[in-house]
């Protein structure tokens, strides 16, 4: 049998119900993320987004893929 005495308690880290993006954001804010590299496209634009309403907390530099440059 599993010593439960040593168990941790697990708090939200969210209080409140919100989107997918706006969480990912939170969580990265609340664990002390300052900067996010990323390309964006696809599904990504709505966590760029929200990143960008926390743009006094997180950092976001957004990257390209040179491979598809023309010329």
């Amino acid at each position: 049998m599993a010593d439960t005495s040593q168990r941790r308690i697990a708090h939200p880290l969210l209080h409140e119900e919100v989107s997918p993006s706006e969480a990912i954001a939170r969580v990265l804010e609340q664990a002390g993320i300052d900067t996010v590299f990323g390309m964006p496209g696809g599904n990504t634009f709505s966590i760029f987004n929200a990143l960008y309403d926390h743009k006094e907390t997180i950092r976001t530099v957004l990257v390209r893929e040179e491979c598809r440059r023309n010329g």
